[in-house]
């Protein structure tokens, strides 16, 4: 998976002790489906690539329901299956995992 990440301050520990911490990320798991009609199954061999509103590349793989872990923000996503391109926008809300479908229309 892929993450975008922000590390605060450094932790101490002490040997023998046990250290508790937390660590608190504004970034969301998002998984991706191309489908035929919304909530319907996915498609396999679908090539992914998420994009920022900018034209960057953040993440390309292969499959029919590919995780990634991207951080608070919007995103652009082009899935493509069979020869046809499908896309999409869309926005990652801290700590709101789900899924992004996109219609094969």
């Amino acid at each position: 998976m892929t993450a975008t990440r922000w590390c605060g301050p450094t932790s101490t520990s002490e040997a023998g002790k046990l250290t508790d911490i937390v660590v608190t990320h504004r970034a969301a798991v998002i998984t991706l489906k191309l489908v035929n009609n919304s909530g319907g199954e996915a498609l396999a061999n679908t090539q992914w690539t998420v994009l920022t509103p900018g034209g960057d590349v953040i993440k390309e793989s292969i499959g029919a329901f590919p995780r990634i872990v991207l951080a608070e923000g919007d995103y652009h996503v082009i899935a493509r299956n069979e020869g046809k391109t499908y896309q999409r926008d869309f926005k990652v809300i801290t700590g709101v995992d789900g899924e992004v479908e996109v219609l094969a229309r």
